[in-house]
């Protein structure tokens, strides 16, 4: 067991790190191309705006790392910051399965109903025999529906720390927590590849692959949840 889970922390490390290089890739971004942004004769395409806004998105990632460079590690990080939180909940007398069972049952319904017709979607956009009607839907609702998937993963997954939190747990220190990342972070980066479908339009056949593996990313990962959530709750 000791083995395991020191093989997972540094899968976890490693993991973080991937990020972290991308957030900061990112940040550099925002830096070379920032005269653009001051240049008042230039006038922004929409193509320019999506570009600044998931640069923006990764300089909000950065704070976290500071926070976890200042105290040690970023589970040292999460830790503190949201113990008050947990205190809080503590003393609402929550009931247990509700405390353990929610963060899963919240996602699991976001990881299908949201993920799984939004990826569903995707495909029409690339099926030849799809209906003008389907694919005009598709186009409009696909982005929007990954879109919350992200936003609904990236908060649900403070839910799920919070629970950890809340029953005297380690965080960070599982699979489960590790696919997390992982899966956050290639969506990170999938959100970004459709800016470049313009320039290099074989992107799109990536970018529909790339979807797929990571809904399978996100299967395994709930399957890890589930017998994580099993072996904590026994």
């Amino acid at each position: 067991d000791s083995t395991l889970h020191s093989k997972w922390t540094r899968a976890s490390k490693k993991t973080l790190q991937m990020v972290a290089t991308m957030a900061v890739a990112m940040q550099n971004v925002g830096t070379k191309t920032s005269w653009k942004r001051s240049n008042p004769t230039m006038r922004p395409s929409r193509r320019n705006v999506r570009t600044r806004a998931a640069v923006e998105s990764y300089h909000a990632a950065i704070p976290l790392f500071e926070i976890a460079k200042q105290r040690g590690t970023l589970a040292d990080g999460i830790q503190s910051a949201l113990q008050p939180a947990a205190d809080t909940f503590n003393t609402l007398g929550l009931p247990d399965w509700l405390v353990h069972w929610g963060h899963p049952g919240n996602m699991a319904i976001v990881l299908l109903a949201i993920g799984g017709y939004g990826s569903y979607l995707g495909w029409q956009l690339r099926n030849p025999e799809a209906d003008q009607e389907v694919l005009e839907l598709a186009a409009e609702k696909h982005p929007q529906l990954m879109g919350l998937m992200f936003f609904f993963f990236a908060v649900g997954a403070s839910g799920g720390l919070l629970a950890e939190i809340m029953g005297g747990k380690p965080v960070l220190t599982s699979a489960h927590a590790t696919t997390a990342f992982l899966g956050l972070a290639l969506l990170g980066f999938q959100a970004m590849l459709p800016l470049l479908f313009e320039d290099q339009p074989n992107l799109r056949t990536a970018h529909a692959y790339l979807g797929s593996g990571i809904m399978l990313v996100f299967l395994v990962h709930a399957g890890l949840g589930l017998q994580h959530g099993l072996a904590i709750w026994a």
